[in-house]
């Protein structure tokens, strides 16, 4: 049986202190902490940005990568 996947990077509401928002990496959660404000609509643009930002980084760091692996293997001898 699988695990259901982990959430995306992001700001969620932090589980520890009600009305602060915390970044979760994936994979557990950060020391970056953000003071709540849900009633405004730039919040969510901004805490939508961020998250954008962390996946686009991602991409960035596969497709580097992806271009070093692919230089090694062609220049390796045989």
């Amino acid at each position: 049986m699988t695990q259901p996947a982990a959430p995306r990077p992001g700001w969620y509401a932090d589980p520890e202190v009600p009305g602060r928002d915390r970044w979760w990496t994936g994979m557990s959660w950060s020391e970056h902490t953000a003071k709540t404000d849900r009633s405004n609509p730039a919040y969510a643009r901004a805490m939508r940005a961020g998250v954008d930002s962390v996946a686009r980084a991602g991409q960035v760091a596969f497709y580097v990568v992806l271009a070093l692996a692919l230089v090694f293997a062609i220049s390796r001898p045989s």
